[in-house]
């Protein structure tokens, strides 16, 4: 039966959903987190696959993350136990499935979470979330999905409180924001997201340095002293924290637009957007991790198409040259990093080593201030704009830098001429100039040159507008390659049919944008 639009908007809505209820499982398990998990956690104590996956996602975000093992209540132990869980995982010879005992692992995570350790059954177990009133403090349960499109999954996500107050999406983060601002527990706890990380903090666990701290004080102070925020007080005497939450909400109207109108005049505008963006969704976490996983479905979907998810693909030696190439262009792509103000976009073979780096967050943190004396971040939420024009100035840099083309597999740069298309193609074919940036001629590691395009957003106001654009250059793209399939045919190239083959399933960059706005994705 062919895939038509409306079954595949139907299985998208169903992942989403999907990711959802596994967000809410890694909240409820981080949630259990104890220093004694730090201490004596082994295999059998990781958890189910879902999971993991969303726990993935989040450190493929490292500067949020580590701000975050930082300054949230379970944060340092979630740190640790990912530490340990490297370690674990790099000792073992194949996947952590099958190294753990599954039924000692089964009744770890039960007794912890109380809920079931297979995925799929989650969706039907997890029917329900609490969430808690802007307005009067009250935890109120609330459904995932429902009928009428109100679920907290849901675009029109409304949930009633006993008190009279509606609780949305858009309140929600506001209270997240206000709770902040109000905390003062004598902890890191106390500051708001997005001020304590810099790149040139210590996020590698240690303790802060002492200007680090000063300067995150001042911001929280300088905000506290604002009109909007500051504390009322009754006859000389401070109001309580409830009635002093209450108070901002009803200035603010429940809303972050009034927050945002404030640190516009009180901070430089990327300060402003680091912080309103850990707001935007209402979780604890200041990265949506439901958007997070998802950004990482077309990347885990490349790899799938380039056969390098295949269970054993590398086992052999001659096969292991891809990764110790990738590597390789790892270490070459961060050399470029340490140039002040750049912005490189990293190809799939560069952002799988990037990703793997990443996953030993401390030991990231570590060798990001050894190697280059900054801490350097992954932001996985770019414009496909501003993705498009950076590839263009990446592989301009890489070539002036290191004499060589950044990408191998002759697809098309944005902004090449019809010249400059067949021009690559023939230095990919006949390029013999030794290098150990230059792949072996084979159609995946060719392939694995070609921009990693997961990154790619747009936002909702603009939705109709990005999709329509993206329509439109994937239909050119798709006449590009049967023209191309059609010729290898014609010249019977059979040296090259690999090749082609490849290149047909081989997306231009950044045609495979990801809508901003995860927490409200349209569950049916």
């Amino acid at each position: 039966m062919p895939d038509t639009a409306d079954s595949a908007a139907c299985r998208e809505r169903k992942w989403a959903a999907f990711v959802a209820v596994a967000v809410e499982r890694f909240e409820r398990w981080y949630n259990t987190l104890s220093s004694l998990d730090a201490e004596e956690i082994t295999i059998d104590d990781l958890p189910p696959v879902d999971v993991m996956m969303v726990w993935h996602a989040y450190l493929l975000n490292p500067g949020w993350y580590a701000e975050d093992c930082t300054r949230l209540p379970k944060g340092n132990q979630l740190q640790k136990v990912g530490d340990i869980l490297s370690e674990t995982l790099s000792s073992c010879d194949g996947t952590y499935a099958g190294k753990m005992s599954h039924e000692r692992a089964q009744a770890r995570w039960y007794a912890k979470t109380s809920i079931s350790w297979d995925p799929l059954r989650a969706p039907l177990e997890l029917t329900k979330t609490l969430v808690v009133c802007p307005d009067c403090g009250r935890s109120v349960e609330s459904a995932f999905i429902n009928k009428e499109g109100t679920g907290y999954s849901q675009t029109r996500f409304v949930q009633p409180c006993a008190c009279g107050f509606t609780i949305t999406k858009k309140n929600l983060c506001a209270y997240k924001l206000v709770l902040d601002v109000v905390r003062d527990d004598g902890t890191h706890r106390g500051f708001l997201a997005g001020t304590l990380q810099t790149p040139t903090s210590n996020l590698t666990g240690g303790p802060f340095s002492i200007a680090t701290l000063n300067r995150t004080k001042a911001l929280k102070t300088s905000i506290l002293s604002s009109d909007l925020f500051a504390r009322p007080k009754i006859k000389g005497t401070p109001v309580s924290e409830r009635e002093w939450i209450k108070n901002i909400m009803d200035r603010t109207g429940y809303s972050l637009q009034p927050i945002n109108s404030k640190l516009a005049l009180m901070f430089n505008s990327n300060l402003r957007r680091r912080i309103l963006s850990a707001y935007s969704n209402d979780r604890i976490f200041s990265v949506d991790l439901v958007g997070a996983v998802l950004r990482q479905g077309s990347f885990t979907k490349k790899m799938h198409k380039l056969h390098w998810t295949q269970p054993e693909y590398f086992s052999s030696s001659i096969d292991a040259i891809a990764l110790q190439h990738a590597i390789a262009r790892y270490h070459a792509f961060m050399d470029l990093m340490v140039v002040p103000g750049a912005f490189l976009v990293p190809t799939l073979d560069i952002d799988l080593a990037w990703h793997t780096h990443q996953l030993m967050a401390t030991a990231y943190g570590k060798d990001c201030k050894k190697v280059m004396q900054k801490f350097i971040d992954h932001n996985d939420k770019i414009s496909q704009d501003t993705l498009a024009i950076s590839y263009d100035l990446t592989c301009k840099a890489w070539k002036e830098r290191f004499g060589q083309a950044y990408s191998h597999c002759g697809c098309p740069l944005p902004g090449d001429s019809i010249g400059k298309k067949l021009q690559r193609l023939i230095g990919v074919l006949e390029n013999t100039a030794p290098s150990h940036l230059i792949p072996p001629e084979q159609p995946d590691l060719l392939a694995a040159t070609h921009p990693s395009d997961h990154n790619a957003v747009f936002p909702v106001h603009r939705r109709a507008e990005a999709q329509a654009a993206q329509k439109q250059r994937r239909a050119k793209n798709a006449r590009r390659q049967q023209k191309a399939v059609e010729e290898a045919k014609r010249d019977r190239a059979s040296e090259k049919d690999g090749y082609i083959e490849v290149v047909e399933d081989h997306l231009v960059a950044f045609l495979t944008p990801v809508p901003t706005n995860y927490g409200t994705y349209v569950i049916a």
